[in-house]
């Protein structure tokens, strides 16, 4: 993918949005649940708290949530391996939230985004100290609650040169290690047309282009590719040039193409 083709958009840096069931009323009416669904509050999801800490939920903020007959009240505690229901409006048409305090220290705020065609999708906010993660019901969803695993950044050296007066040669391709697979979302080369999460390190002579990368499935950036890449010196005297790939296996940190 090129870079000057990459569509810019104000994205949280989250994990991916999941998309809760949709269906009817009697569809989605989750067994063992402990209200009935209606007309007015036909979607429902799970929350299981598989934290190695206690879960209290925080408040509720937007106008969609059913607390006064169904949804747990604030200040409900959800114990470790413990489950709640929650039910919304299907077609409210606003945003809402849920926050989550754990025990152990850390929040998880769900953000609801809800539509008249879509139904309902949620994520967790990039910033929370515990993860998420959707499970198939029997006509409803379930939101897994976990905490969230330490992630670590690699720099790998993907390039090094060293050319003489007025040279200009091709750059070659680099692709992120399996254990820490994406480009971090980082613009470390100001100036420069090379993807996020590369690094160029030059004495102020050498001109460096990356116009392409790689992508996995799901849009995130694992490297550059050497089409149209390249490096030239502009000076008479001879330069070295070295080019970092600064990888991470934290997907909310990753650069999408």
């Amino acid at each position: 993918m090129n870079i000057a083709t990459k569509t810019l958009a104000a994205a949280l840096t989250a994990t991916a949005l999941l998309g809760l069931a949709a269906g009817t009323a009697a569809a989605a009416t989750p067994h063992g649940s402990t209200a009935q669904l209606g007309d007015s509050y036909d979607k429902a999801f799970q929350i299981q708290n598989s934290t190695t800490a206690p879960l209290t939920i925080g408040g509720y903020a937007g106008s969609d949530w059913n607390t006064q007959t169904a949804d747990p009240a604030v200040g409900t505690q959800i114990g470790t391996d413990a489950k709640v229901w929650i039910y919304v409006r299907p077609h409210g048409g606003a945003s809402d939230t849920l926050q989550l305090r754990s025990a152990g220290g850390g929040t998880l705020s769900l953000g609801i985004a809800q539509d008249h065609t879509d139904g309902m999708s949620f994520q967790a906010l990039p910033d929370s100290t515990l993860q998420l993660s959707q499970l198939s019901g029997d006509g409803y969803s379930i939101v897994s609650i976990s905490d969230r695993k330490a992630y670590s950044e690699k720099t790998i050296l993907g390039y090094s040169a060293t050319l003489s007066g007025l040279q200009s040669t091709g750059i070659s391709g680099f692709t992120c290690p399996a254990d820490h697979p994406w480009l971090i979302d980082q613009n470390l080369a100001s100036g420069r047309l090379v993807p996020n999460g590369v690094s160029v390190d030059e004495g102020g002579s050498v001109g460096v282009t990356i116009p392409n990368f790689d992508i996995d499935k799901d849009g995130r950036v694992t490297g550059w590719d050497s089409r149209g890449a390249s490096d030239t010196n502009w000076d008479v005297s001879t330069h070295a040039v070295n080019i970092d790939g600064h990888c991470t296996d934290d997907p909310s940190q990753s650069y999408q193409g």
